[in-house]
């Protein structure tokens, strides 16, 4: 069927991005629609930027899989495109108390793949880290930065050399499917600021229809005619608060603690000109009261200085030279957490035609940490699904 598009992908974040300039470099004719005046404001923007190993996630999760994968395209793009980064390395730190879970936490990166993962103990570690206070850590160097806004802007000149558009201010409203058989689908869009009632709305058509809107991609799905709403998974949203450093620091790697259930403990990480952050902590989200007058998402960024003793008192355990008056609050950011989704918990879920039998409707839930790391591997899955209609 004849369409204006051959696929329309919502969502310009960092991973809407990677599938959009994978799927426009093999030929195929793409929009890209952001609710916002630029890419990647919301969960992009708003992170460590980091480039994980893959150590934390279950075996043979997506997370796993994509992210491990993930960080080997991640690092060949940067080193092509010279992205700038920095292969710092992580250690991940624990008292003596807490060895069983550090080794416990080895073996699942080990059978994730992470295949260069050292434990160091604490006389050895104190000669590398003499400011740290711990009695083991395990050393990831495969980890590292990025400029996260760097690599969506290269990702997003992949996309317009090989002919794909991005419409800015243009909010994804509903779609039909045009057809039980062929992927085609009618889109409407409401062009201009999110919530202003002198938008307007027009209407197109598009093979491929990718929800790639992060926090958004449950209230989209939604809005897809057609599509089974027992198929959508229930989205929370966890808030992640960051404090930064004054007066700098000693360290040249990225130090974390044991994770936490709900996250990777509040850690120290760098960014590109050697500032220390601290963060994130999680700070979950009552999702109705994130809903303005108008029935739309809104989320407060603010970071609230109460905030502090809990960050000082979590990082003095194994940084004893931090000082209470150095750090101030620096920025914030949210992300979707799945919950219990046909026996998965907080893993990724790209929905294809083999869940859906839908032709044509591709859907990414909860796409968080390790997203930045994954992006490229997740496009190179988008890519397959559609692929399969050529």
């Amino acid at each position: 069927m004849q369409t204006d598009f051959d696929v329309t992908i919502i969502g310009a974040g960092v991973v809407g991005l990677a599938i959009a300039a994978r799927i426009a470099k093999s030929g195929k004719k793409v929009l890209v629609l952001e609710t916002n005046d630029g890419i990647g404001q919301i969960t992009s923007s708003r992170n460590s930027g980091v480039i994980h190993a893959g150590i934390y996630y279950p075996q043979n999760s997506l997370k796993a899989q994509t992210c491990v994968e993930g960080k080997e395209l991640l690092y060949d793009y940067v080193k092509r495109h010279k992205i700038p980064y920095k292969n710092l390395g992580k250690f991940i730190v624990s008292f003596a108390s807490q060895i069983d879970r550090l080794q416990i936490l080895m073996q699942k990166g080990i059978n994730n793949g992470v295949s260069d993962l050292k434990l160091f103990e604490k006389k050895e570690l104190t000669k590398i880290l003499p400011d740290v206070n711990a009695d083991f850590a395990i050393f990831s160097p495969s980890t590292g930065i990025i400029d996260v806004h760097s690599f969506m802007l290269s990702l997003l000149g992949g996309l317009t050399d090989f002919g794909g558009q991005l419409a800015l201010l243009s909010n994804f409203h509903s779609a039909k499917p045009l057809s039980n058989i062929d992927p085609a689908w009618q889109v409407e869009v409401e062009c201009g600021k999110r919530g202003d009632k002198n938008n307007e709305k027009i209407t197109i058509s598009t093979n491929f229809l990718v929800n790639s809107a992060g926090l958004f991609a449950e209230s989209n799905a939604k809005q897809i005619e057609a599509y089974p709403k027992k198929l959508i998974p229930k989205t929370s949203f966890v808030k992640g608060n960051y404090f930064s450093v004054m007066n700098g620091c000693n360290f040249n790697n990225l130090i974390y603690p044991l994770p936490e259930s709900e996250g990777l403990g509040i850690h120290l990480t760098l960014d590109l000109s050697n500032q220390a952050i601290l963060g994130p902590d999680t700070e979950p989200l009552e999702k109705k009261k994130l809903f303005n007058d108008e029935n739309r998402l809104q989320f407060d960024y603010s970071v609230d200085e109460k905030q502090k003793e809990k960050f000082f008192s979590s990082v003095v355990k194994w940084w004893p030279q931090l000082k209470f008056d150095s750090i101030q609050p620096a920025y914030s950011g949210i992300r979707p957490k799945l919950k219990n989704y046909f026996g998965k918990t907080g893993d990724f879920i790209i929905q294809g035609y083999s869940q859906t039998k839908i032709p044509g409707l591709i859907n990414l839930y909860g796409i968080e940490s390790p997203g930045l790391t994954a992006s490229l591997s997740l496009a190179e899955l988008v890519a397959k699904e559609i692929a399969i209609y050529d």
